[in-house]
């Protein structure tokens, strides 16, 4: 047994020396070098652009208008009429209270009785020298005229007058009155301050003229036509029967229009005004 170990150790020992003497070293096992480690390289970072908004596939949908809501407007003015006609089939409510200038009646009302309706503006008047009033109180734009239909019903000297450019709280005007007690027209201007404070007759006289028994019926049914300007006054009696003017001097600023009746020493006075037209 101890032959056969020895046999390989005597080998190993010849190859030993034989290696020495040739000088050549065993070949050593290669040892592999450590490979350098190599930080990845970063990529270049491309500045992210910002997210598109991918393409619409279906067809956009129709814009809608947003609905216009109208303006809250207020009301509309109201227009103001360039002409009235008033037939009295009713009490329109658009005339004054009676005014009465002048009475003989002393010491309590005079005795009037005024009615609208039937086709009538009715004056019926008791007292002597009694001169009542009634006006339109809607003013009317740019109006000039008024004209009326009327019929005496009572005592045949009863007169009437037609007014033009009375002031709102009517103490000024101009008047043209026409009566058969002595078949005259007269243009008169009312100013309520001549009496107030100066004592004198508010009515002062501006022109006057005469007319016919067949130009103004007393007892029959009469048109008669006023109208004003700044600078004239003018009267139209029965159609152009009597058609006469008056200059004035001074111009009045109201824009108020109505009617009145006066009566004489002889009564009942009552007058039936059918039509009154204001244009």
């Amino acid at each position: 047994m101890k032959r056969a170990l020895l046999i390989p150790l005597i080998v190993l020992l010849l190859a030993t020396m034989a290696c020495s003497l040739t000088g050549t070293k065993p070949t050593a096992a290669p040892v592999e070098s450590p490979k350098a480690v190599v930080a990845p390289e970063k990529a270049t970072e491309v500045p992210a652009k910002p997210t598109e908004k991918p393409a619409d596939t279906e067809a956009p949908a129709a814009e809608v208008a947003p609905t216009e809501v109208p303006p809250t407007e207020g009301p509309e003015p109201s227009e103001v009429p360039t002409e009235i006609e008033e037939t009295f089939d009713t009490d329109s409510g658009n005339w004054s209270d009676p005014l009465i200038v002048t009475s003989q009646a002393s010491g309590r009302d005079a005795y009037l009785k005024i009615t609208s309706g039937n086709g009538a503006l009715r004056f019926a008047i008791s007292d002597k020298e009694t001169y009542v009033y009634k006006f339109y109180t809607e003013g009317l734009d740019g109006a000039s005229s008024i004209e009326a239909d009327f019929q005496n019903k009572g005592a045949f000297n009863t007169g009437i007058a037609l007014i033009c450019k009375a002031n709102e709280d009517r103490t000024s005007w101009f008047e043209v009155r026409v009566s058969a007690a002595d078949n005259n027209y007269n243009f008169f201007q009312y100013d309520k301050k001549r009496k107030d404070e100066e004592g004198k007759n508010p009515y002062v006289l501006l022109g006057k003229g005469h007319m016919k028994i067949d130009q103004y019926f007393p007892t029959k049914p009469n048109r008669i036509v006023f109208t004003c300007s700044d600078s004239e006054l003018s009267v139209d009696v029965n159609k152009g029967k009597v058609k006469a003017s008056q200059t004035v001097d001074n111009a009045i600023e109201g824009n108020l229009f109505g009617v009145a009746v006066m009566t004489a020493d002889v009564l009942p006075g009552t007058i039936d005004f059918d039509t009154v037209v204001i244009r």
